[in-house]
């Protein structure tokens, strides 16, 4: 179990969240997982979701302590499902255990405040991420472009300095 963590962060590094979550596809199958308790609430989730979480729930069963990026992996598919308070616990989550979040974590978490039209949310994190001193990254500054929040962010700084210059 502990390679298969191995083997999905260096998907992950990689960029390649498709073949991890075939990887977590694959695994599903030949283990043969618990499905997750009630079927109402299996229903209403994305397969891909489904798979994520419960191997996530089976590596913690099983001792397997993730990493950044198996945390980070779990709140991107959260946010690509709309999922967007289930990413905010798992973010929590990870802070909580002692982990620090890195540029992809963070640029996960935007990508889902600004699908759902939570620009503010989104700011604020990258204002954090700043605190931390991490710098976004080309990823990072390109979802912020595709939502329109770079434009804005520096509307907003604009309009401070002028009025407090004034």
């Amino acid at each position: 179990m502990a390679s298969c963590s191995k083997l999905l962060s260096c998907l992950c590094m990689d960029g390649d969240n498709v073949k991890a979550l075939m990887l977590f596809d694959k695994i599903h199958r030949k283990i043969k997982l618990r499905s997750p308790s009630s079927p109402g609430e299996t229903q209403n989730k994305d397969k891909s979701i489904m798979i994520a979480s419960t191997f996530w729930s089976e590596m913690k069963c099983k001792g397997v302590e993730p990493d950044v990026v198996c945390y980070t992996v779990l709140i991107d598919q959260y946010c690509r499902t709309n999922n967007l308070q289930d990413a905010i616990r798992i973010f929590d989550e990870m802070i909580d255990t002692g982990l620090e979040p890195d540029n992809v974590t963070y640029t996960a978490l935007i990508s889902g405040y600004c699908r759902r039209g939570y620009v503010e949310k989104a700011v604020t994190l990258v204002d954090e991420m700043s605190s931390r001193g991490i710098q976004p990254d080309s990823h990072t500054i390109s979802t912020l472009e595709h939502y329109g929040i770079l434009k804005a962010m520096r509307i907003m700084r604009r309009k401070e300095l002028c009025g407090s210059s004034g």
